[in-house]
């Protein structure tokens, strides 16, 4: 008897430029005081198709369901059409308050510095503050500010559509009696990171399996957050994230870290694999976008 598999997707369909990547684009435009969702439709999204024929390829020896929330209501034909889900919802974007003062976050540069090794959080926005210095001498306190106002919004949004796909799923379990082995968890273009390829029989159902960063000066603190893995024991971790981001660091791959950590989750690392083929194609779309 094959094993029952669900996936929940939630989320915008997949960009083809990286978040970071939007955001200098975005933080260009000075006319732009306050993010919007709108301020993102200048950036095509892809098919669908990628992504769903990934997840087939991945788990072509089980069985296996799709359940789905998405910010993507202009294509939610194309969506259902292609994934043909067991329970769905699909709205119009909601406009999420994006309140920096909520969030344990620096208030200046050399606060950003001093407490850099005391706090998890602080510490997630100096690597990023370095980061973005090495790229533009010009960047700073205030550039990061804005960069992380936008990812309040984003991960916010990003965390309810999680939170919304885990409710459709769990509803729908009860109300069908359905028993899944494993669950898991990504996005529409999970083709550009989703190259592991699980072997269910051989995982252990009280364990989440997350790809990690390893050789990164942030693999302790941070995990890669495109795709998980875990039983049911753990699905409703998930679920919970968006209640309690506030407490966590806006940058969301240190979110998820602090969130198991939190919940003293057991976490296996998945190395992460390259594909070669993807690595080129989003290369040509950054040139494309310039």
């Amino acid at each position: 008897m094959k094993k029952k598999i669900a996936i929940c997707l939630s989320g915008h369909l997949h960009y083809s430029l990286l978040s970071g990547e939007r955001n200098k684009i975005l933080n260009e435009n000075k006319k732009d005081k306050n993010y919007t969702q709108k301020q993102e439709e200048r950036f095509d999204q892809e098919d669908p198709i990628h992504g769903y024929k990934n997840l087939l390829n991945k788990f072509k020896n089980y069985e296996i369901d799709f359940y789905i929330h998405s910010w993507s209501k202009r294509a939610e034909d194309r969506i259902l059409s292609t994934y043909n889900p067991k329970n769905f919802l699909i709205e119009d974007q909601i406009n999420f308050e994006a309140n920096i003062k909520k969030y344990s976050f620096p208030i200046s540069e050399e606060e950003t510095l001093e407490k850099k090794n005391l706090n998890s959080n602080f510490h997630s926005y100096y690597l990023l503050l370095e980061a973005r210095k090495k790229e533009k001498k010009e960047y700073s306190y205030n550039d990061l500010k804005k960069e992380m106002e936008v990812e309040i919004y984003r991960t916010s949004s990003r965390y309810y559509s999680l939170k919304k796909s885990i409710k459709l799923l769990l509803e729908n379990v009860k109300k069908e009696k359905i028993d899944y082995d494993f669950f898991v968890i990504t996005r529409f273009g999970n083709d550009k990171y989703f190259y592991w390829k699980p072997k269910i029989e051989n995982m252990n159902k009280n364990s989440i399996y997350v790809e990690g960063r390893t050789g990164r000066i942030d693999e302790k603190l941070a995990v890669n957050d495109g795709w998980f893995i875990c039983g049911k024991n753990n699905i409703s971790l998930f679920e919970t994230l968006y209640d309690l981001k506030e407490e966590y660091s806006i940058r969301a791959p240190f979110a998820f870290k602090q969130h198991f950590d939190k919940h003293h989750a057991d976490v296996v690392l998945i190395e992460k694999k390259f594909n070669q083929k993807n690595i080129l194609k989003r290369f040509l779309d950054k040139i494309r976008n310039l």
